[in-house]
Parts: C-alpha cells; sequence; structure tokens
C-alpha cells in the first residue's frame, strides 16, 4: 500500500480534463495529462450516461491505442465509456519504460487518480493482466470489476523468461511486419492471413502499429498524424 499517499495527494490535484468523446476509437482524439513527471497519453469516449465505472483498457506488451480493435471497443462504447492508456514511455506517452509489472500498476493508479476517477473496471490483455491484478492488490477499492484476457498469475509456468525466438523479435528497435507476425501469430498461413487482416484494418484507420518512433508528446488539443500512433512501443 505503499502508494497511497501519493495517490490521495494526486486524487486532490488532478486538472480539469476533456469530457469523454462519443464516436469511435477510430475518430477519437488522443489526450494527455501529466502524471508523476510524465505526459500519459490516451482515448476515453463512449457512452456516459449509465451509472457505471469507465473501463479501463490495459494493452498486451509491445501494443499502443492502436492495437485496440475499433469492433471490440466500440462495441462496449455503446454501453459504457472506455478508456485507453498508453502506459509510459509506450506511443506517445513520455518517460521511461517501468521494468516491473509493480511499478506499470503505481503509474496506472496515478494516471487513474489524475482524472479524478473514483472507481474503474478493468480489462487487462496479457500484459495489462498482469498490471490488472497488481492494481487490485495495491487498491482493491478502486477495482470494481476486472476481467482478463490472455494472462497469467504471477509464477504461472513458463512466464518468466522470453525464449529466444520471442526476444529477437520483440527487442527490434523499429518492428517491421514480419515482427509483428512472428510475436502475435503462429506461422500457419491461416494465422498469418488473419495476421496481415490485422495490419490492413490498422491501415484503413490510419494507423501503423509499426510505424517508426518520434518523440513528440501529442497535447490535448493536437491534431492526430495520419499514421495515429506513430511512436512504437518498447513495453
Amino acid at each position: 500500500m505503499a502508494t497511497q499517499p501519493q495517490v490521495e495527494s494526486d486524487m486532490q490535484q488532478h486538472e480539469v480534463l476533456p469530457e469523454p468523446a462519443t464516436g469511435s476509437q477510430l475518430t477519437a482524439p488522443n489526450l494527455s495529462v501529466e502524471v508523476n513527471g510524465g505526459t500519459f497519453v490516451y482515448r476515453r469516449y463512449g457512452n456516459t450516461k449509465r451509472d457505471t465505472p469507465p473501463l479501463l483498457c490495459l494493452q498486451h506488451f509491445r501494443g499502443n491505442l492502436d492495437q485496440w480493435d475499433p469492433a471490440s471497443c466500440d462495441r462496449i462504447a455503446q454501453d459504457r465509456e472506455i478508456l485507453l492508456l498508453a502506459n509510459r514511455g509506450v506511443g506517445r506517452s513520455t518517460g521511461q519504460v517501468p521494468d516491473t509489472v509493480a511499478a506499470m500498476a503505481r503509474d496506472t493508479i496515478a494516471f487513474v487518480s489524475a482524472l479524478g476517477l473514483k472507481s474503474v473496471d478493468l480489462l487487462g490483455y496479457s500484459l495489462g493482466g498482469y498490471i490488472a491484478q497488481e492494481i487490485t492488490l495495491l487498491q482493491p477499492r478502486l477495482v470494481r470489476r476486472i476481467v482478463l484476457a490472455a494472462t497469467a498469475p504471477r509464477g504461472g509456468p513458463r512466464i518468466h523468461r522470453w525464449s529466444d525466438k520471442v526476444y529477437s523479435l520483440a527487442a527490434a528497435d523499429v518492428p517491421g511486419v514480419a515482427h509483428f507476425l512472428g510475436l502475435f501469430f503462429s506461422g500457419s498461413e491461416e494465422s498469418r492471413a488473419k495476421g496481415m487482416a490485422t495490419l490492413g484494418a490498422s491501415a484503413l484507420g490510419k494507423r501503423s502499429p509499426t510505424s517508426r518512433p518520434t518523440w513528440q508528446p501529442e497535447t490535448p488539443n493536437s491534431p492526430r498524424s495520419p499514421s495515429g500512433e506513430s511512436r512504437t512501443s518498447r513495453g
């Protein structure tokens, strides 16, 4: 519970932020908020008329805001508000990527506090699932419900060391199509076809999950670049 005093301090000092947008993952603007010396970029949109906490979506390893499927997010957003977060050092969020799940969880708690939210539901996907579990342990009263997808608990078998193949794909400075397919899809023709379809869907939305890094954070009112989340993730 070491983060509690800091979280309470952040809650008291949070800034006035834009209201959630309606529409789609493809059109919701990139917003930003200052969190413990860094700029966190996020998207916030959906139905705010229901008395339901926002659903905070925590991304997978090597993902950024553009990796969330609009078909899924937009369907959820019809019923409730949705928050997509780029962790510290990921996408256009500034700073150095933390090297522990606990530190990522503390960052996320501080982000929620900076938005002035008293309660959230969590959807943690893969690495995001590890973070979601840690958040729930650190701040159980903050989390109403938690959904864990394609993830595991601490100490789960075969999750504490990358294979040499995964390491070579994940550690590339500028990932390309081969890296993306190798990390997230099997070698079968059917799986690779689905991977290429995923990349094609990103292109249709004018977003590229494999675009070259840039290092300029977005401001709440800045227009999105043609490639959307133009900085590749590092964690």
